[in-house]
């Protein structure tokens, strides 16, 4: 009889490094090393294919991005492997790297039972599940900052999973919604801005400047205010605008003040015919 091989309590055999093997990155960018700035853009795509073909075999996908660079999705990890390795696409001199942002994905999961857990016991038991980093998330109540049983975690996957299973725990992954941007200075969300009302003898350029954010007197956040607020009907001469509302708005006063004379002395003639002295 062979010797005795010890397994876990629950019978499944998943050994942490059997379990690492299914993750590694799956997007890679290929770019054209050249002297003149080429890029792919004057490159034939019968020649791109057979050469990844030829060197990888046959990948999930290659698509040519707007800066001339070549986005690989391949199949596995021995693909993974071996573009990381490539420097030369048939003739063609490239370098290559994992993208930055596809290859990872984030999560956020809520348990009480981690809540006493140190972030670091946390990362190294969900390696397993191919968590790569782990941040708790914080509420201010008073002024304090305090912690919560909600942890955001970064997988090594470009799909977020379902759930993972924390020991004999199964926790269910909701989607990770980051927070808007934020003014630098006040830490309010940055659509929270007021243009100031442009008035007589002010144009618009000069309003513009005089531009803050809803909470303080920052202007960092309010340089592209211009595009999302255009003036509507407003000139640079303020002058002519001026003088002509003030026109508009004495037309009206000299009428009505007319018309009241007139009324007053149709009254008069009224009661005179009547004998009434008014």
């Amino acid at each position: 009889m062979g010797k005795k091989t010890n397994r876990p309590f629950s019978g499944q055999r998943r050994e942490q490094n059997q379990s690492l093997e299914k993750y590694f990155d799956h997007f890679f960018i290929v770019k054209r090393v050249s002297e003149n700035k080429e890029t792919f853009h004057s490159v034939s795509p019968f020649l791109v294919q057979k050469a990844v073909v030829g060197t990888l075999g046959e990948v999930a996908s290659v698509r040519k991005l707007r800066s001339g660079d070549l986005l690989i999705e391949v199949k596995s990890r021995k693909q993974a492997q071996q573009i990381i390795k490539l420097k030369a696409l048939a003739t063609i001199p490239v370098t290559v790297s994992a993208h930055s942002s596809l290859n990872s994905s984030k999560g956020v999961i809520t348990c009480g039972e981690l809540f006493n857990v140190s972030i670091e016991d946390i990362t190294n038991e969900l390696k397993g599940e191919g968590v790569t980093h782990v941040r708790r998330i914080f509420i201010r109540r008073d002024g304090q900052l305090l912690p919560t049983k909600h942890l955001i975690l970064t997988f090594q996957t470009p799909v977020l999973p379902d759930s993972l299973k924390a020991g004999y725990m199964k926790l269910a992954v909701r989607p990770f919604i980051p927070n808007p941007l934020r003014c630098f200075k006040c830490q309010q969300a940055k659509r929270k801005l007021l243009a100031q009302t442009p008035k007589s003898g002010i144009s618009y350029s000069s309003a513009l400047q005089k531009s803050f954010c809803a909470n303080c007197s920052c202007t960092t956040c309010v340089k592209n205010a211009a595009k999302m607020h255009p003036p509507a009907n407003f000139s640079e001469s303020d002058t002519d605008v001026a003088t002509n509302s003030a026109s508009e708005t004495s037309t009206p006063r000299r009428s009505k003040s007319k018309s009241n004379s007139q009324s007053n002395k149709s009254l008069k003639l009224k009661l005179s015919k009547r004998g009434i002295s008014p």
